[in-house]
Order: structure tokens, then C-alpha cells, then sequence
């Protein structure tokens, strides 16, 4: 029961060198808005074309996977209609690829006439890939 006490004591006493009623120090200046955490970095948006070329890298980059084996493309092969190279109902992930995924890969052909609300454009921000706002689809 001291302990609390005393702790309270402590933080309500000024600190050496500095008087009860100090000026707070100086906070950031008004004109600075706060960012958003979803904010792009870039000064100006990438064109377009360099946006394709690093979606398509990052599509088929296997080191991005817990295996280091497979890709976006693995699962959703352009070959395929952007839909599973195999008949398997799930495929199979994790390190060692032994796990079962959670559910049915599904194409991506249609995925432009798919309403918003989707698990493509998880923030609901955009009416299409190139239409995604201040997020980027991130």
C-alpha cells in the first residue's frame, strides 16, 4: 500500500531544475497534418506501366512464400485461366508445403466484373485495380 503511494508522490513532484508550472514543451506546428497509415510515400503517384511491371513481379515471386517455392502464380497460373493448375479441391502451402489452404483457389479472369465488396479490394476503396485510391490496395 506505501509503494503506490509513494509512486504517486513521486510523478506529482516537480523535477529538478524545473518548476510545477513549466511550459510543456513545443508540439509539432499545425500546418503539419498527420499522416495516414495506409499514405503512399511517393511525391507522385508511379505511372501506370511501372505499377504493371511490379504487379506482375510481386505475382510471380516465390521468395514471398513461407516455402520459397511458390508464387500467386503457382495457385492462380495464368495458363489456367488464372485459376489452379491442378484438380486438387485446396492447395497446399506452409513451409514444407503440407498444409492444406483454407479453401478452392478461385480464378482471377472475372475478377474486374466482381462487385467491391470482395475479398480482392479488402478496403472496399476502388471500383477496380487501377481505381484503388490512396490505399494502393494495401
Amino acid at each position: 500500500m506505501l509503494l503506490p503511494a509513494a509512486l504517486l508522490t513521486l510523478a506529482a513532484a516537480p523535477q529538478q531544475g524545473r518548476s510545477a508550472s513549466a511550459e510543456p514543451a513545443a508540439s509539432a506546428p499545425a500546418s503539419v497534418a498527420p499522416r495516414s497509415f495506409y499514405e503512399t510515400p511517393f511525391e507522385r503517384k508511379p505511372d501506370y506501366k511501372t505499377l504493371v511491371a511490379v504487379g506482375r513481379s510481386l505475382f510471380s515471386d516465390r521468395t514471398l512464400s513461407a516455402s520459397g517455392r511458390v508464387s500467386c502464380a503457382s495457385c492462380h497460373d495464368p495458363a489456367h485461366a488464372y485459376g489452379p493448375p491442378n484438380r486438387l479441391p485446396v492447395q497446399m502451402g506452409g513451409p514444407a508445403l503440407d498444409l492444406p489452404g483454407l479453401r478452392a483457389v478461385p480464378s482471377l479472369t472475372y475478377h474486374q466484373a466482381i462487385p467491391n465488396f470482395q475479398p480482392h479490394f479488402f478496403d472496399n476503396d476502388g471500383n477496380d485495380s487501377e481505381d484503388q485510391g490512396p490505399t494502393g490496395g494495401l
